[in-house]
């Protein structure tokens, strides 16, 4: 049974990439379906080469589907960079805190003039300050002040949707913070940092090497992943509220086909199949792209143990 689940999900993940590779090497430019005199087809039915059939307008709807995931996946990458510039960077400064970051440790590294010791102490305690004010923050609290503030300063939406990705992931940064934070207090414990600088190892090859890519690299990978699901969600829940871009995406589709739905589920319209499995395509992408992305993560900490 186990590896029944393991090859469905294996599957799921293999369209999700083919979708994504799709788009990467197909026009962005949405272009009608059209009959022989030129004319758009409305809601062409489902064939070879158009699997969900197309809308109202005789725009492909598979293409919709591979351009919105694409660029669902271009908010995402955009707050995976700011969540793994900054988890990294406050998770290591955190890991290697000590007593000499106190305060009678900096006025010593002071009046002995080791001014490039105080200067890295300096900056590493206002790191540690930062992660404790972002760790205090609630994530809902942290989302709505991000998107009032970026209504206000940015008011193009396809632009401002990346500046709130990049907020978004600072303020979830604490999360891979504190967990490479943890791993490098264990390997400390264990003397493991201890042997590898009285190897000669350098401190750069330490951390980059050793620390975050032989020890850590399954964390990483696995919250990597979680902060790519929960950014394609975010999208979902700003377009819903009509505060996501204007681009094609899985929020603005399914945002398009609530009110069908809500009246298909209600009994107040009459179902339409064609209608009902484009309504339901965003839906089954977004459901298909979060189970294969947590089996990716699973699997990563399988092969890192």
């Amino acid at each position: 049974m186990r590896k029944l689940l393991n090859l469905i999900q294996f599957a799921l993940t293999i369209c999700i990439m083919v979708l994504l590779l799709i788009a990467l090497v197909s026009p962005s430019q949405l272009s009608p379906i059209l009959d022989s005199e030129g004319y758009p087809i409305a809601n062409h039915s489902i064939s070879w080469t158009t699997p969900v059939g197309s809308d109202y307008y005789g725009i492909d709807v598979f293409q919709k589907l591979y351009i919105a995931l694409f660029n669902n996946m271009k908010y995402a990458i955009a707050s995976l960079i700011s969540f793994l510039i900054f988890g990294l960077a406050l998770g290591i400064s955190y890991g290697f805190k000590g007593q000499e970051n106190h305060y009678e440790y900096l006025k010593y590294y002071l009046r002995k003039r080791r001014f490039s010791v105080l200067g890295f102490k300096i900056v590493q305690n206002i790191a540690n300050i930062l992660l404790y004010v972002l760790q205090s923050i609630p994530v809902v609290l942290s989302v709505t002040i991000i998107i009032i503030v970026m209504q206000r300063v940015v008011p193009n939406p396809d632009l401002r949707i990346f500046f709130e990705m990049l907020f978004v992931g600072l303020f979830l940064s604490p999360k891979i913070a504190l967990a490479i934070a943890e791993r490098i207090e264990n390997l400390q414990a264990e003397e493991y940092i201890r042997a590898a600088k009285g190897m000669g190892i350098s401190r750069f090859r330490l951390i980059f090497h050793h620390i975050l890519w032989l020890e850590s690299r399954g964390t990483v990978i696995l919250h990597s992943i979680n902060l790519i699901i929960q950014a394609i969600m975010l999208e979902v829940f700003l377009s819903y509220f009509s505060y996501g871009p204007d681009a094609i995406t899985l929020g603005n589709m399914i945002l398009n086909d609530i009110v069908y739905l809500a009246g298909v589920f209600s009994g107040t319209d009459m179902p339409k199949s064609l209608d009902t499995i484009q309504a339901l395509s965003p839906f089954l992408i977004l459901l298909t792209f979060s189970l294969s992305f947590r089996w990716l993560g699973t699997k990563a900490i399988e092969m890192t143990e």
